[in-house]
């Protein structure tokens, strides 16, 4: 079973893959969306298991996804299962532009309200990143430790 914090991942990594494909993009180079399909079946997949679920995690997951939806230009699924008044304080909004209708939104609102969005996915995956890295870490404390040990153990045996 996919979890949501897995769905957050891939929501961040499929934002990542988006901006990426933008550049290639912009220098005339072709881009193969196989694998961002990919993300977004499992992300849209995600979102329907998760309609019913009230939880943080959830509702963070579940705007991470009608995010990326915008950014796409692809038109969200209905019924919306949260409003911005149920989503966690921490993941409001951060301008009152996305409270007005998407009809009276600039693009240049919209594009703050995405950068906006963009710097608390980067904030999630670098806390990812600092948490992979103390794992790696952790094991090379290990291996280096069991092979002082093997080298300890062949000189006296």
């Amino acid at each position: 079973m996919i979890t949501t914090d897995r769905l957050s991942v891939i929501a961040t990594s499929t934002l990542s893959k988006l901006l990426e494909r933008e550049k290639i993009r912009e220098l005339g180079l072709k881009y193969g969306d196989d694998e961002l399909e990919a993300n977004i079946d499992t992300l849209s997949q995600g979102y329907d298991v998760l309609a019913d679920d009230e939880s943080d995690a959830a509702l963070k997951f579940k705007h991470q996804y009608l995010n990326l939806l915008d950014i796409l230009g692809r038109e969200k699924p209905s019924p919306k299962p949260s409003s911005a008044k149920d989503l966690p304080s921490t993941h409001l909004p951060k301008t009152q532009s996305a409270q007005q209708t998407p009809a009276t939104r600039t693009t240049n609102e919209q594009q703050q309200e995405q950068l906006f969005n963009y710097d608390d996915l980067m904030d999630q995956q670098d806390t990812h990143l600092d948490n992979l890295s103390h794992s790696l870490s952790n094991q090379h404390q290990l291996s280096s430790t069991m092979t002082n040990e093997l080298g300890s153990g062949n000189r006296f045996g």
